[in-house]
């Protein structure tokens, strides 16, 4: 007894190998279709281990503070850059979310503003735990050099500010 013919003829088979389709749970059918229709959709996961990696960097900067002395405009700097640092964790949570939802983001010029103004730790741990502008190396370029920027202010406030006099005399 032969083989029974096959549906398609030999030489209209693909030459090329499958690609297989992730099949999806129901629960994770649901998720995907909320989200696409703006509705609910499960919260991003916490990267609290990522976000460790602050706390050295944060070293010069508080020690630079600290060393600044009981003053007014000690406290007034210090009060500046808490609010500069919750607007900037803001501002990310909700460009993160823009781009979920396919809506208007905030300029990347605007976030690197807010991390130059002094937001950059909140700016760091933001990236982290929300995942947010982690995989664009242009971005992160700027975003690294501006934090190179606040250490080495730091450890010239710790030394005298003696590196930023010679730079402008």
């Amino acid at each position: 007894m032969a083989p029974p013919a096959s549906p398609t003829p030999p030489d209209a088979r693909r030459s090329h190998p499958v690609r297989i389709r992730h099949i999806r749970s129901a629960e994770e059918e649901a998720a995907v279709e909320a989200t696409e229709q703006g509705g609910p959709r499960r919260s991003l996961p916490l990267r609290w281990s990522s976000t460790l990696g602050l706390v050295p960097l944060l070293v010069a900067p508080v020690a630079a503070l600290v060393s600044y002395g009981q003053s007014d405009a000690r406290t007034l700097l210090i009060s500046f850059l808490g609010g500069v640092n919750i607007v900037t964790f803001a501002v990310y949570w909700l460009d993160k979310r823009s781009a979920i939802k396919g809506q208007w983001r905030f300029a990347e010029s605007g976030l690197h503003g807010f991390a130059l103004a002094g937001g950059w730790p909140a700016a760091l741990a933001a990236q982290q735990l929300f995942r947010h502008k982690v995989a664009k190396p242009g971005f992160q370029l700027v975003f690294w050099i501006i934090v190179s920027v606040h250490q080495m202010a730091a450890l010239d406030a710790l030394t005298g500010w003696n590196w930023l006099a010679r730079l402008f005399r």
